[in-house]
């Protein structure tokens, strides 16, 4: 009936000497205050009944998804996660967290940790100096991303999810509403996305800041950016993000690998479980900030900064847990893995291994062409549109670590090239360590043949093959140790991976 009155209103006032949906839209912008003023001599003017008119600009404020202060769209209302009504034990808090996450989605034991680490790190965010990005990586559809952030959002401290965000609105919603950000479908936004990307990497430091002009007069004012930010999207993000992230790597999983399925009726003993967070991480705040743990040391600089965090709370939680943080940081983010490398790095590595193989201090650039160009899985053999790399282009990638090709006397010529030193202490400097260690399978262990050539915590694995005398190494791969449960993995100690 109120759809039949509104559409009457309208027919009476066709021949009033004003637009009628005109003034309707402009009374639906107004507060609700400005427009109580103006109620009684609009109606007049339009010669309708007051509560006609509401219901009138009632429809077209919901047209146009005007809130009732007269602004479009919605307050944002991120309700405070209420705390536990009493004190939780972390090794029952951490086990659970793990346990429900593996309900529903096909998660290796170090990435499951990693995941419930990263839970109570949002809730104790205020004693941390770091926040790694959480970022959850599918190569492709339907590998349980979706399922997972709809796993971990209700258990996060003032969850906001969005699939798509301008900067604009990113630093003035951190400001204003101090949310755990949930980013997904990053790639359709953040791909050369430089203004997002800065904002993404100045918030992953306390204190984190961009400075905005704003108003009519462009004053200089401060934004803040430091929020717990989760990355959810297919394939690859921009290098520096990935570089402040834990990345957490998802596969579609098999037909024999079963999970539940999501359901919103099941959500209260997740939500449960962030309240059981949030008092533990109220209750160890201050030795949390406090913390300075032991951090292994084949983390990067920035990977310890990811980490510190998440292990502090480890080893607050104690009963095995601090080892196990290890073992998952190292798994994980050790060494690099997982970061694929620039082709100047690339080369740096390839160089050091045609020098290695070759056993000689200097080498001359066609040489070194020659060797790149028979390494059937690098990419030099078709670098360029398909042609070989040339000295030119090798000369190229190696101006950035300040190489440069030399004349060098080999016998009773002279060519120009490069001394093994020299790029030896480059790629000391910018190769992952396991990279270039002559024993490059020691102290891994394995079940199986397949896994050893599958599991392996130095981020390459050898072809077995050469040519020429050159060895061929595959481009470094992601640890896969994270999906395979109860094989005996590298963890830098002599035991297991554990069973959760």
């Amino acid at each position: 009936m109120a759809d039949l009155g509104a559409a009457a209103a309208y027919a009476e006032i066709e021949d009033v000497g004003i637009d009628a949906a005109e003034e309707i839209a402009r009374l639906a912008g107004l507060s609700e205050i400005e427009y109580e003023r103006q109620r009684p001599q609009s109606a007049k003017v339009l010669q309708m009944r007051a509560p006609v008119l509401d219901r009138l600009v009632q429809k077209e404020r919901k047209a146009i998804d005007v809130d009732d202060d007269g602004k479009q769209g919605r307050r944002l209302d991120l309700p405070d996660t209420e705390p536990w009504h009493e004190p939780v034990r972390g090794e029952e808090l951490i086990q659970d967290l793990c346990t429900q996450i593996k309900r529903y989605v096909v998660l290796g034991d170090h990435a499951t940790l990693a995941v419930a680490l990263w839970i109570i790190h949002a809730h104790a965010l205020d004693a941390a100096e770091h926040s790694p990005r959480l970022h959850i990586a599918s190569p492709e559809k339907r590998c349980g991303k979706s399922t997972l952030l709809g796993v971990i959002e209700p258990m996060l401290p003032r969850a906001l999810s969005v699939e798509n965000i301008t900067s604009s609105a990113l630093f003035r919603t951190i400001e204003a509403a101090q949310p755990t950000l949930l980013l997904d479908e990053a790639d359709s936004f953040l791909v050369d996305n430089e203004e997002m990307r800065g904002l993404l990497n100045a918030g992953h430091a306390r204190g984190g800041t961009v400075i905005k002009a704003v108003g009519e007069d462009f004053e200089p004012r401060q934004f803040t950016v430091w929020a717990a930010t989760v990355i959810a999207g297919i394939g690859r993000i921009p290098t520096t993000i990935e570089d402040r992230s834990i990345t957490i790597q998802l596969r579609r999983k098999l037909p024999g690998e079963t999970v539940e399925r999501l359901r919103s009726i099941r959500r209260g003993h997740i939500a449960e479980l962030g309240r059981k967070a949030a008092r533990w991480a109220a209750d160890h705040l201050d030795g949390l900030r406090d913390a300075d743990p032991e951090l292994p040391d084949s983390l990067s600089d920035r990977g310890q900064d990811n980490w510190r965090p998440l292990i502090g709370i480890a080893d607050a939680i104690g009963h095995g847990w601090s080892e196990r943080a290890r073992q998952a940081a190292v798994a994980l983010d050790g060494d690099g893995i997982g970061e694929e490398p620039t082709a100047g790095v690339m080369l740096l590595s390839d160089i050091m291994e045609i020098f290695e193989d070759r056993g000689t201090e200097r080498l001359s650039g066609a040489e070194i062409v020659q060797a790149l160009n028979e390494m059937e899985e690098r990419p030099w053999p078709e670098w360029r549109r398909g042609k070989p790399v040339t000295q030119n282009s090798v000369s190229k990638l190696l101006k950035p670590f300040g190489i440069a090709p030399k004349k060098i006397r080999f016998h009773n010529d002279t060519a120009r090239g490069y001394k093994r030193g020299v790029i030896q202490d480059a790629g000391q400097r910018y190769v992952p360590a396991a990279a270039h260690t002559p024993a490059r399978n020691s102290g891994f262990q394995s079940g199986t043949t397949e896994h050893s050539r599958e599991i392996n915590h130095l981020g390459g694995n050898e072809s077995g093959t050469r040519q020429h005398g050159v060895p061929v190494l595959n481009e470094p791969k992601r640890l896969k140790n994270n999906d395979c449960f109860g094989v005996p993995v590298w963890n830098g100690t002599d035991g297991q991976e554990w069973e959760l």
